[in-house]
């Protein structure tokens, strides 16, 4: 029972850029699918290798951290509300992130941070905005501290 035009809709959707399922099942909606022939298309774009969840989530993770410079936790945040399991995220975090690269990263930040704050603020009001700063980006606590004692005296 698959149309072959809505398949290649599909195929076309996952070809222009990786997607996760519920992704393609949002799509499937929008183009009228019914509801019990979704694991019908889900399952032919997998057999194809159009969908390849993994595959989804390592890249992802890759252009989040690269282009955006995102912390682990607000990654996982994100890539839970598109229904992905907690099992996958961890696999594919520790293969996609480097832990030297990201500490890298992190010090970059508050170096840049700490380079735009305006020299007059105490060095509590400076550490105080640099650690907010680098919550909103998602990075951990305990990744955060260290390198702001180091950097901030």
């Amino acid at each position: 029972m698959i149309d072959t035009n809505i398949l290649e809709k599909l195929m076309s959707y996952c070809a222009y850029t990786e997607r996760c399922h519920q992704d393609v099942i949002q799509k499937q909606y929008l183009l009228g699918v019914p509801i019990d022939e979704h694991d019908i298309y889900l399952a032919e774009l997998i057999e194809q290798n159009f969908l390849n969840e993994s595959r989804f989530v390592e890249l992802f993770i890759r252009s989040k951290f690269n282009q955006k410079k995102w912390g682990r936790r607000k990654i996982t945040q994100q890539l839970l509300q598109k229904g992905i399991s907690q099992q996958q995220i961890d696999r594919c975090m520790e293969q996609a992130i480097d832990n030297t690269i990201y500490k890298e990263v992190l010090t970059q930040l508050v170096q840049q941070k700490l380079d735009q704050l305006n020299a007059r603020l105490s060095t509590f009001e400076k550490r105080k905005k640099i650690y907010q700063h680098l919550q909103q980006k998602g990075f951990e606590n305990y990744e955060i501290l260290p390198i702001l004692d180091l950097l901030i005296q």
